[in-house]
């Protein structure tokens, strides 16, 4: 399913790709699901994001961890400019 507007959804999302930042950023951690993906590439509206790694478990038991960009990262391959 495709949400346009972050003030339109309901329900948790395996997959949330996110690059208005601000409200829209702190709304959609609220809606990942358990072990879901939140994808963030960008801050479109310029407002900054006031979010905890709490945040990301609240009222999802002990075996929902947050992880990093270093799994992503090391899967890019190298540029040299």
């Amino acid at each position: 399913m495709v949400v346009p507007d972050i003030g339109d959804a309901e329900g948790e999302f395996e997959l949330i790709l996110e690059s208005a930042g601000g409200s829209s950023l702190e709304r959609s951690i609220g809606l990942v699901a358990p072990r879901g993906t939140i994808v963030v590439f960008g801050n479109s509206s310029g407002a900054p994001a006031t979010i905890s790694f709490a945040d990301f478990r609240a009222g999802r038991g002990p075996e929902s961890r947050p992880s990093s960009f270093t799994r992503v990262a090391s899967h890019l391959p190298s540029v040299t400019i």
